[in-house]
């Protein structure tokens, strides 16, 4: 199972992408 979640906020694709 990957870590990442499926649905993300946009807030936290923002903090992925740093």
């Amino acid at each position: 199972m990957p870590r990442k979640k499926i649905q993300c906020t946009k807030e936290e694709e923002e903090e992925f992408q740093r």
